[in-house]
C-alpha cells in the first residue's frame, strides 16, 4: 500500500461500519441470508487474536470516546503509536486481502459504496496509522495528521437519541400526519409485523416502552431463521489412508444460538439416495468455526444412533440444541446423500 494514499476498501474501520449497516439494512428488509453472510464474516476476521481485531479496535479507541482532558488525549496517540507498529502489518494485510475477497464473493463491489457517517474520521486516522508505521519524513503532514486526530478525541460526542428528542406535546393532529407520511412511504415495503414494532417504538413513551420491548421480545422468540442447505460434504476420514471407515461431514451450519433462546429447537430433513450407512449429528458451542476433523474435541454428539438402510425416502429428525454450530456427519455403506436441510 502506498503510506501517502487512503484505500477505503483497506480501511479496516470502515470495512466493520458497512457491515453493521449491511445487516442493519438486511434486517429491516427482512433479508436473513444477507444478515448471517455479513456476521460470519464479522465472526471470521473481526475475532480477538487476529490482525484485523487489533486494528478495529485501535480506530474504536481513536474516534469512539470523547477525551476532556487535551494531555489524556496526547497520551492516547502516544499509546496508539506503539499499539500499531507493534502490529504484524505482514498478517494484517493478509486478512484484509482474504477479507476483501469474501466481501466481494457475497456482496459485490458496490458493497464499498455504503456511506458511513464518520468517514472523514476514519480517513484521517488510517493515513495517520500509515505513517506512523511507515515512519514517515513527512513531519509536516504527520504533525498535521496527529493534530486532525487529537481533535476527533477531544471534540463533544453528545449525539440527542430518538427517545430524547420525543415530547409530550405531540397531538393527535401530529399522530395523523405522521402515520399518513409513514404509511404512504412504507406501507406496501415493510411487513405488518415491522410497520408494528415501528410504531411501538414512535410511542413508546405512553406506556414506559414496555409494550415495544415485550413486541420485540416475541418477534425475537417466535420467528425463526432461514433454512439452511448443505448438499456438499467433504471427506474427513478415508479407508485408503489407513481409517477405519469412510466419513462425510456437512461445512459447519449456523446453531443460531443468539436466536434460539431456551427452546432451541431444530429440524433437519435427510434425502438419501438408495443409501445405507449411518448419520451423526453434532453440535459446538465454540465462538468461532470449528475445526472441520471427524475427531475434532471442538464437536460433540447430539443424535448418534441415525441408521438408514437402502432408503430414498425423507428421513426427519427434530431435536433440542442450544449451540452456536452444528454439522451432520455420515459413513456410507452404499447410495448417497443428495442434500440436508436444516431449520432452527
Amino acid at each position: 500500500m502506498n503510506k501517502k494514499s487512503h484505500n477505503k476498501k483497506r480501511n479496516v474501520g470502515i470495512i466493520y461500519e458497512q457491515l453493521i449497516l449491511t445487516i442493519s439494512r438486511a434486517v429491516v428488509e427482512n433479508n436473513l441470508t444477507v444478515v448471517e453472510q455479513a456476521k460470519s464474516i464479522i465472526k471470521k476476521y473481526f475475532k480477538p487474536g487476529t490482525e484485523l481485531y487489533k486494528e478495529h479496535k485501535l480506530f474504536q479507541a481513536l474516534i469512539k470516546p470523547q477525551i476532556d482532558d487535551p494531555s489524556l488525549a496526547t497520551s492516547i496517540l502516544g499509546e496508539a503509536k506503539k499499539a500499531s507498529r507493534a502490529h504484524d502489518y505482514g498478517r494484517l494485510e493478509r486478512e484484509k486481502s482474504k477479507m476483501i475477497r469474501d466481501i466481494n464473493l457475497n456482496f459485490g463491489k458496490n458493497f464499498y459504496n455504503t456511506k458511513i457517517k464518520e468517514y472523514k474520521d476514519y480517513a484521517t486516522v488510517q493515513t495517520l496509522l500509515n505513517d506512523w508505521r511507515f515512519e514517515t519524513k513527512d513531519f509536516a503532514r504527520l504533525v498535521e495528521y496527529e493534530k486532525k486526530v487529537h481533535s476527533i478525541l477531544t471534540r463533544s460526542k453528545n449525539v440527542a437519541t430518538l427517545a430524547e428528542q420525543k415530547t409530550p406535546a405531540v397531538n393527535n393532529l401530529v399522530v395523523k400526519i405522521m402515520t399518513d407520511k409513514f404509511n404512504a412511504r412504507y406501507g406496501q415495503r415493510l411487513t405488518e409485523l415491522q410497520q408494528n414494532l415501528i410504531k411501538q417504538y414512535v410511542f413508546a413513551d405512553q406506556n414506559n416502552g414496555l409494550k415495544f420491548q415485550i413486541q420485540i421480545d416475541a418477534q425475537a422468540k417466535s420467528e425463526p431463521v432461514e433454512t439452511q442447505l448443505a448438499n456438499s460434504f467433504t471427506q474427513v476420514a478415508d479407508t485408503g489412508t489407513g481409517d477405519p471407515a469412510n466419513i462425510f461431514t456437512t461445512s459447519a451450519l449456523f446453531g443460531n444460538q443468539d436466536r434460539n433462546f431456551s427452546h432451541a429447537l431444530h429440524s433437519i430433513a435427510i434425502y438419501p439416495n438408495a443409501y445405507t450407512g449411518n448419520i451423526t449429528i453434532q453440535g459446538s458451542c465454540i465462538e468461532n468455526t470449528p475445526n472441520s476433523d471427524d475427531a475434532s474435541t471442538d464437536w460433540f454428539d447430539v443424535e448418534s444412533n441415525i441408521s438408514l438402510s437402502a432408503s430414498s425416502s425423507i428421513y426427519h429428525k427434530t431435536f433440542t440444541l442450544n449451540a452456536n454450530w452444528l454439522r451432520i456427519l455420515h459413513t456410507p455403506t452404499s447410495g448417497s446423500i443428495d442434500k440436508i436441510l436444516v431449520r432452527n
